[in-house]
């Protein structure tokens, strides 16, 4: 209220399951809708690579040493999905959405990370010799201890709170 007292008069005529739709819907003229919340379930291990490779999506999957040689993931979606120690080599990850992915100790030899987005993705002590990053966007991504080989292509990356393979950090784009 105005005053800062509490106005508790409409509060005991529903339960408090029904709470935040009927509030919702007396202040505003048009109906509202509440939204139950929905439990998903964790892909992992042949299932996720299944729905990876058929879907090219698996956001939030469990991907812990899996053998994604050659695949095509062309502009597919492993936002947060967990790829530590997992075989990418040769892998066409271009314009790939791997925001906060973890892919640490992967093997991405030779794979194709050109114009990826790697906000928040952890590279720690990835093998990424011969690894395509030019125009790849990485953002607050970790890098340290990664294996980048002798003549990185990284052309074009765009860098911003990255954590580089010496553990500098690099700001070129902020």
């Amino acid at each position: 209220m105005p005053d800062g007292s509490i106005n508790n008069q409409d509060c005991s005529s529903f339960s408090s399951k029904e709470a935040p739709a009927k509030a919702a819907s007396t202040s505003s003229k048009e109906p509202v809708s509440v939204v139950s919340s929905v439990i998903s379930e964790v892909l992992s291990g042949k299932t996720a690579i299944k729905k990876l490779l058929t879907t090219k999506k698996c956001r939030g999957c469990l991907l812990e040493n899996a053998d994604l040689s050659d695949a095509n993931l062309n502009q597919g979606d492993l936002t947060k999905a967990i790829l530590s120690e997992a075989n990418l080599r040769g892998a066409d990850l271009r314009r790939a959405y791997l925001y906060d992915a973890d892919l640490s100790d992967a093997y991405l030899y030779d794979a194709d990370l050109s114009d990826a987005y790697l906000y928040g993705a952890n590279l720690r002590k990835a093998y990424l010799r011969g690894a395509d990053l030019r125009r790849a966007y990485l953002y607050d991504t970790n890098m340290e201890g990664a294996n980048m080989g002798y003549f990185p292509s990284m052309g074009g990356a765009r860098f911003c709170k990255t954590t580089m393979p010496d553990g500098s950090i690099n700001n070129d784009d902020c």
